[in-house]
């Protein structure tokens, strides 16, 4: 990456252009999908300035604190959610939420893999 200083800030050049698909997947502890916003800016950044041609798909979930969480039954969510004093009717709504993520990222992969 060339970066250059010019009069109306910085101007970064790539040494080639790209022609990439960059996939961004995030796990989020916050229940505010909002709150991946920055990150999801700062990579659509680095993916533009790389090739206009750069395509960047994000995937994220949200009020994930636990390891393997996303794929938890419904049941192991209500367990889990008693010990962090979340409300149990959360666990419904986040298992059906957390299966469209996990379809959503099968999905993206097979499309990828074409």
């Amino acid at each position: 990456m060339h970066v250059q200083i010019t009069e109306h800030g910085l101007k970064h050049t790539p040494w080639h252009q790209w022609r990439k698909h960059f996939v961004l997947l995030l796990s989020l502890g916050s229940s505010v999908s909002d709150d991946a916003r920055p990150i999801i800016d700062l990579f659509k950044f680095i993916s533009e300035v790389f090739g206009p041609e750069n395509k960047l798909t994000s995937i994220f979930g949200t009020r994930l604190a636990v390891a393997k969480q996303v794929r938890m039954s419904r049941e192991e969510l209500s367990t889990l959610y008693s010990k962090l004093k979340l409300s149990a009717h959360l666990a419904d709504q986040d298992y059906q939420r957390n299966q469209q993520l996990l379809e959503q990222c099968y999905e993206l992969g097979k499309k990828l893999a074409i």
